[in-house]
């Protein structure tokens, strides 16, 4: 049996009764749902959210479609069976909405009760959707059946039933907030799906109540700002722990969005010109990418050399560090034995040998001072040097550097000539 007064579809899902925005809504987000569901999936196999994304993004295409059958045939029996699926699927959308926030804020899968309780409900659902429960007769005038008050009214207990639980999810896990992820992608990630719901459900309700189904295809579009919001966490947060380009996002909707024209157009010269476009698009799109990715390839290994020289160069001073350190224990244990033979408490010392051990004791006193310098200035490097002030006369400091430079100037047969004035040369330092 047929619809008399709907246009038999080209190709099972175009007609030309159907409205052109419907084909924007339905076919480039379904495109896009998929092809990003099956990378995200692809690349990340083995996480739970992964597959929880991808699950949604089938369920909400087998949405599209159904949905697309309905607008566009005229066959009842056709109708009759596709309808309760559509119904199905909107529940089941829902219900994958859920699953993909738990997981993926909680990086495990869901309970065993919580399972229980989605799969009975949208198996009992799935049930009635099949049955008289559901429609009472099929109207060929308008080309639809005609469902009871009795399943809508299952059908908004089951959206209130839902939302409540999504929300309730958010609560929940804002409170104890998971460490695995951060705050801001939480609140992100409700947001998007939260835009989605109220889009999704709002527009089907209105167009229930209304009977104007025109209203439906407006909700789908929440689709395509949550898909824009996913890969906005992909790209900035490296959620599902893959990396994505905003030039790849870019150039996959470009291409699946002129894709789409072929859809609409009717003129050989504009399917031409479409497909040119749609050529050129793809090419520079994936030169484009290409580039993006060297350039990003180019920075990362800059990056982490910068990081690897970093750790080397704190190692290396940390190494030298140890090292003065150690010297300056030898220089001062050798100080300390110059300076206990010097004070005469091992009997009078011939004058060579008092010689000798008072240059030692010069000589190590000047080997401590320098290895000090050298843990001052490491110290300083890393941050960690403590400065005390005091007065230094600046008179008795430079008379201090003439007496031990003099012996090995004279040694020399060099002469050294002070002329220091008189005055007061003491600051603070």
């Amino acid at each position: 049996m047929w619809c008399n007064d709907i246009a038999k579809p080209f190709l099972f899902f175009f007609s030309g009764d159907t409205p052109t925005l419907l084909y924007y809504s339905h076919l480039p987000t379904a495109v896009i749902a998929l092809f990003l569901g099956l990378y995200v999936f692809l690349n990340n196999r083995r996480s739970i959210s992964s597959k929880a994304f991808l699950f949604l993004n089938i369920w909400f295409s087998i949405f599209i479609i159904s949905n697309l059958i309905l607008w566009t045939n005229d066959s009842v029996s056709t109708i009759t069976f596709i309808w309760p699926l559509s119904q199905i699927s909107f529940v089941a959308v829902l219900l994958s909405f859920i699953y993909f926030f738990c997981t993926f804020i909680d990086n495990k899968d869901l309970g065993l009760v919580q399972k229980i309780f989605s799969v009975a409900l949208l198996g009992v659902f799935s049930i009635l959707a099949y049955t008289k429960f559901n429609f009472t007769e099929f109207n060929l005038s308008s080309c639809e059946l005609m469902s009871s008050g009795s399943f809508l009214g299952l059908q908004n207990i089951t959206f209130v039933v839902l939302s409540v639980w999504f929300i309730t999810s958010f609560i929940s896990r804002i409170r104890k907030f998971s460490p695995n992820i951060n705050k801001r992608q939480l609140v992100l990630l409700f947001s998007a799906i939260s835009l989605f719901w109220i889009m999704f459900i709002g527009f089907f309700q209105l167009a229930e109540s209304g009977d104007y189904f025109n209203l439906e295809q407006y909700g789908l579009f929440g689709m395509t700002i949550f898909l824009a919001l996913i890969t906005y966490l992909i790209v900035k947060f490296k959620a599902f722990h893959i990396k994505l380009l905003w030039a790849q996002a870019l150039v996959w909707a470009l291409v699946i969005l002129i894709g789409s024209q072929f859809a609409f157009v009717r003129n050989n010269t504009n399917k031409i010109l479409t497909a040119v476009t749609l050529v050129i698009s793809t090419i520079l799109g994936l030169m484009l990418v290409r580039g993006v990715k060297r350039e990003i390839a180019q920075r990362e290994e800059i990056e982490s050399l910068a990081t690897n020289l970093e750790k080397a160069n704190e190692g290396q001073s940390n190494l030298l560090h140890f090292i003065t350190h150690q010297v300056k224990g030898y220089f001062t244990k050798s100080r300390n034995v110059f300076a206990e033979l010097s004070t005469g408490d091992y009997g009078k010392l011939p004058e060579p040998v008092e010689i000798m051990v008072k240059e030692g004791f010069r000589s190590t006193t000047e080997g401590v001072d320098l290895v000090h310098n050298m843990l001052n200035a490491a110290n300083i490097e890393r941050g960690t040097m403590k400065y005390n002030k005091e007065d230094v006369d600046l008179k008795e400091s430079l008379l201090d550097v003439i007496k031990q430079k003099k012996i090995s100037i004279e040694e020399k047969g060099l002469k050294l000539i002070t002329n220091i004035g008189e005055g007061n040369l003491v600051i603070s330092g």
